[in-house]
């Protein structure tokens, strides 16, 4: 079954680990890069994630990238919940199911998207938790600021990446939720960072109170 997923919309939490290849998955995203538009597509990225809330036995996937010339006929994920949308989308994320090697999952990505995320994660040393793609939740470890010891242990929280799908992305934004206690209410801090028209980072701005800055 092929289908278009707005994880925001889906609500997805995702942890990531290890890169993952293999020639059948491969094989399988090549499938669903033709079906999209274009047999050629090369890929650029593997990861296995693990998707919480999922059925049981179906928890792990690989997320796999492939980058074209032309533009996949798929939609791209918009901040905030609803339908992806039409876009020129030359990346591809396919998700593939490990239990059963299903390519369940599919949306866009713009050039100028990808290339701002990744400006972004390198903007600060505190963004490499976050994931490389919008419309993920992640399951991450979100550490506390002021003096580490070795029994300080960070939070496990969940954290997500939102850019508009445009040719010109001016904005990424990062969110972190975490509880201080399993008892205790949801949390939320962000970090916005802007760039110039060069595309250079114009400013970082936080919201809320990230465990990251903590005294």
């Amino acid at each position: 079954m092929r289908r278009i997923l707005s994880a925001i919309a889906l609500g997805l939490s995702v942890g990531v680990t290890a890169a993952y290849g293999g020639s059948l998955l491969q094989a399988l995203a090549r499938q669903q890069a033709k079906y999209y538009g274009d047999a050629h597509a090369v890929i650029t990225h593997i990861q296995r994630v693990r998707i919480r809330g999922a059925s049981p036995g179906h928890r792990r996937w690989a997320m796999i990238r492939l980058k074209s010339r032309r533009a996949f006929r798929v939609g791209c994920p918009r901040p905030g919940p609803g339908p992806a949308e039409p876009c020129d989308a030359h990346y591809l994320e396919v998700g593939i199911d490990l239990a059963n090697h299903e390519p369940s999952l599919a949306w866009g990505l713009t050039a100028s998207e990808v290339s701002a995320i990744a400006r972004a994660r390198l903007a600060g040393r505190w963004f490499r938790i976050f994931p490389d793609t919008t419309g993920l939740y992640v399951r991450c470890a979100i550490p506390r600021g002021a003096t580490q010891l070795p029994t300080t242990r960070g939070l496990t929280g969940t954290c997500s990446t939102v850019a508009e799908a445009s040719d010109h992305v001016r904005r990424v934004e990062f969110t972190e939720t975490f509880r201080l206690s399993p008892s205790s209410k949801l949390s939320e801090a962000d970090w916005i960072v802007t760039f110039n028209r060069t595309g250079r980072v114009q400013a970082i701005r936080v919201k809320g109170q990230p465990p990251q800055l903590w005294k």
